[in-house]
């Protein structure tokens, strides 16, 4: 007989439930060692802070204990001497006092000694932190001397300085006015041999042009074919002489323009 859908169905039911309890068992499982891990942890470190306080009390303990032996040896000590004063009651009482007296004086005698000792050394190592610092003080002034006297020369050569720079001013200042004075100077020449110039290349223009002029008459008036010839010749030499004359003094003017110009800005550069 083949099973029915529906019964496969009911099989499931059951399968699904322990799955689930199966899981859920797990997760609490789980929680469980996270739990466990995490409290072990804790007393973990809690052992270690307990060891660690039981090592300090187990070396405070030993503090005590070596501080009561001592205390201990002390008192027996003391005891010892009290013992032997009533042993020893037949001896005067003067005398017993005087053995006690003595016995408890050694023993100051004995502490107060080490204590002297313990502060004689602790004198020694202060006045050897005294003497190093004030080796260091020593040093230290006297390098605030050193500095300060550095610092005076600097200051010494500062106004030094500030004086010559107050000099080259004034130096600069005398040295510009002049420097202007020469450049008004200089333009007023150039202004001067430029009228000049003109002036005398008019002059000359008008004598070449006269001289010209008369020639051209006395060419026009000649029959004579070889007077009018050396005529021409002549007008015609006039005109280069005028010319050569003209060149030479635009070449005077311009030379003399390219000195005023040159001493012009090198005494620029120099103010």
């Amino acid at each position: 007989m083949v099973p029915s859908k529906n019964s496969n169905n009911l099989h499931s039911f059951p399968m699904n439930d322990k799955l689930n309890d199966a899981k859920s068992k797990i997760n609490e499982i789980q929680t469980t060692v996270e739990e466990l891990d995490k409290s072990l942890s804790e007393s973990r470190s809690n052992e270690r802070k307990i060891r660690l306080c039981s090592h300090v009390d187990r070396l405070k303990s030993k503090a005590v204990a070596s501080q009561l032996d001592n205390t201990i040896k002390d008192n027996a000590y003391l005891l010892n001497i009290l013992q032997n004063k009533c042993d020893e009651e037949n001896l005067s009482r003067n005398y017993s006092n005087t053995q006690l007296t003595s016995s408890l004086s050694t023993m100051s005698m004995v502490h107060l000694q080490y204590k002297y000792e313990e502060l004689l050394t602790n004198h020694n190592g202060l006045l050897k932190m005294l003497e190093k610092k004030m080796s260091e003080i020593r040093s230290l002034t006297e390098e605030n001397e050193k500095l300060r006297e550095e610092t005076e020369i600097y200051k010494f050569k500062l106004e030094e300085a500030s004086e010559k720079i107050e000099d080259l001013n004034k130096n600069l200042a005398k040295s510009k006015s002049h420097q202007e004075l020469k450049l008004n100077k200089l333009n007023i020449e150039r202004d001067t041999l430029k009228t000049a110039h003109k002036q005398l290349v008019t002059l000359l223009h008008d004598e070449c042009m006269k001289n010209n002029e008369i020639l051209h008459d006395k060419i026009k008036d000649t029959h004579i074919p070889e007077r009018a010839q050396l005529l021409k010749e002549v007008q015609t030499n006039n005109i280069l002489i005028f010319e050569n004359i003209q060149l030479r003094q635009q070449n005077e003017y311009l030379k003399a323009l390219l000195k005023m110009s040159k001493t012009k800005k090198k005494k620029v550069r120099m103010s």
